[in-house]
């Protein structure tokens, strides 16, 4: 591999972890300077990160993702779900969510529960919350309940 190549692909992993810094920093609701006043820097070194311009150290990376909730893998972008530009939430209005809810009244009962509970652990593991009016009172009914499907 050339110098020159080796340089791209170095510059693109800063930019990669750059986009994943600032999702992971807003996905937490956090500006940069609060970033940079737990990490105990100036604003503008943090921004750096941000624009790509600096790589934080060992230590920095390893308070990075206390503060932020997340693994070092999801910030370099070397994990399969790395937060970027693909995480933008969906319009309720979307062609996607009305596909799924098309599907999900004509799914049975036991998979509606299914879909739910595979909701409420994927936010869990996001540490997001279930949008108010999300009834999550699916413990009630039998699991063996396989009618009312279209």
């Amino acid at each position: 591999m050339s110098p020159v190549s080796q340089d791209i692909q170095e510059e693109e992993r800063q930019h990669r972890f750059a986009r994943n810094l600032r999702a992971a920093r807003l996905r937490a609701r956090l500006t940069q300077a609060g970033v940079a006043e737990k990490l105990g820097m100036n604003d503008e070194v943090y921004a750096r990160y941000e624009r790509a311009k600096m790589w934080p150290g060992i230590d920095k990376l390893c308070r990075l993702c206390d503060i932020l909730g997340c693994s070092a893998d999801s910030l370099l972008g070397t994990d399969e779900a790395a937060p970027g530009p693909a995480e933008t939430p969906v319009s309720e209005g979307s062609p996607a969510v009305r596909r799924v809810l098309r599907r999900l009244r004509k799914a049975r009962p036991r998979t509606v529960r299914l879909v739910s509970r595979m909701l409420n652990d994927l936010e869990a593991c996001v540490g997001a919350t279930p949008a108010e009016g999300d009834g999550e009172d699916d413990e009630g009914s039998e699991e063996g309940e396989e009618g009312n499907h279209a």
